[in-house]
C-alpha cells in the first residue's frame, strides 16, 4: 500500500468525524435558538399553566325582596365536587364508586379524571349527601366546596319579573340580570366581614399605580431597561413633589384642575383594579410638575416667572 495512502487515511476519518460532530452541534444550536427564540412564548405559557391555575369563585348574590320584605329570590349554599386529576390520578377501581354517588356515567367521569387538568368539575351543586359520601371515600384530591345556588321560594310567582339566574349565579333575565353587578358584588358586606384584606388591596393598587418599574414582566426585561426606567421615574417623582409643595405654598389657584385631576385619578384606582400603565394620561402632568420642581430645587430660572409664581 502507497505510504501517502496509510498517512492520508487516518486524516480523512479525522475529517469526517469532525464534520458529523460540527454538524451535530449546528442541528443542537439551531433547535435550542427554535425553542428560545420562536416557541419561547408557547414553552412559558405550558410551564406556567403546571404551576399556577386561576379559579374563579362566585361571589354571594344579593336576595331579592318586595317593599313588605317578602323573599322573591335567595341564595343558599350547595356543595359542588372537584377533582386534580394532574396531581392526584384516582384509581380505575374507585371509579365505578365516585361515578355512581354522583349519579353520572362512567365515560363521562373517566374522561373528566383523565383530562390531566390542575381543576376539574365532577358535579357542581351536588346533594349533601353525596359530597358526605364522596367524603368518605377518602380520595386524594377529591373534595367539596360551598357553591351558591339560586333558588325561588315563591316559585313562579311574579317569575316573569324577577327572571332567572344561571349555574354561574349570572343574572340571565328579569331583575337578575337587569341588577346583576349590584347583587354579585356586595362589596360594602365584603369589606365590613375583613376591612384588613381591603386595606391591604388598597395599598396593592396604590404601589402598582404609583410604582417605579413594572409589576409583571418586569423580569423579563434587561438589567439597564429596569434600572433605567426606575431612575426616570424616581427623578420624576421627586421633582413632582416639590413641584406640588412650591405650588401649595405659592396658592397658585391656576394649579387646582392638575392637582384635582391627579387626585381624581388616585381616588378611582384606589378602588379599582390597576397597574402602572393606568396612570398615563397623568404623565403630562408629573412633567410639569417634576421640571417646576427641578427648577426650584436647582434655583434654575428662564427669562419669565416659573409657573408656579
Amino acid at each position: 500500500m502507497n505510504p501517502v495512502d496509510e498517512a492520508g487515511a487516518p486524516r480523512e476519518r479525522i475529517l469526517v468525524v469532525a464534520g458529523g460532530v460540527a454538524v451535530l452541534l449546528l442541528v443542537m444550536a439551531l433547535r435550542v435558538a427554535h425553542l428560545t427564540i420562536l416557541e419561547r412564548p408557547q414553552l412559558s405559557a405550558r410551564a406556567q399553566s403546571q404551576y399556577v391555575e386561576r379559579i374563579h369563585m362566585a361571589a354571594p348574590r344579593g336576595q331579592i325582596r318586595d317593599r313588605e320584605g317578602t323573599i322573591f329570590a335567595d341564595t343558599i349554599g350547595m356543595p359542588s365536587i372537584y377533582a386534580s386529576p394532574r396531581y392526584h390520578p384516582i384509581p380505575h377501581e374507585k371509579r365505578d364508586q365516585l361515578a355512581s354517588i354522583l349519579g353520572m356515567p362512567r365515560a363521562t367521569l373517566d374522561r373528566k379524571l383523565d383530562s390531566k387538568a390542575g381543576f376539574v368539575w365532577l358535579k357542581r351543586h351536588a346533594t349533601r349527601e353525596q359530597a358526605a359520601q364522596v367524603e368518605r371515600l377518602k380520595l386524594a384530591g377529591v373534595d367539596a366546596i360551598l357553591e351558591g345556588r339560586r333558588v325561588y321560594p315563591l316559585g313562579t310567582i311574579g317569575s316573569h319579573v324577577v327572571g332567572t339566574a344561571g349555574i354561574d349565579l349570572r343574572g340571565l333575565e328579569g331583575i337578575e340580570l337587569r341588577y346583576d353587578r349590584w347583587m354579585r358584588g356586595q362589596a360594602l358586606a365584603h369589606i365590613a366581614a375583613d376591612p384588613r384584606s381591603f386595606v391591604r388591596a388598597c395599598w396593592l393598587r396604590v404601589r402598582r399605580f404609583w410604582g417605579l418599574m413594572p409589576i409583571e414582566g418586569a423580569s423579563d426585561q434587561a438589567a439597564w431597561v429596569r434600572y433605567g426606567t426606575g431612575t426616570f421615574y424616581t427623578l420624576t417623582f421627586l421633582g413632582a413633589i416639590a413641584g406640588v409643595i412650591h405650588i401649595v405654598r405659592q396658592r397658585s389657584a391656576r394649579w387646582i384642575p392638575s392637582l384635582l385631576m391627579i387626585a381624581g385619578f388616585m381616588s378611582v384606582h384606589l378602588f379599582y383594579w390597576t397597574n402602572i400603565r393606568m396612570r398615563a394620561p397623568l404623565v403630562p402632568i408629573l412633567a410639569v410638575l417634576a421640571a417646576l420642581g427641578w427648577c426650584r430645587l436647582l434655583r434654575v430660572r428662564g427669562a419669565g416667572p416659573s409657573p408656579g409664581e
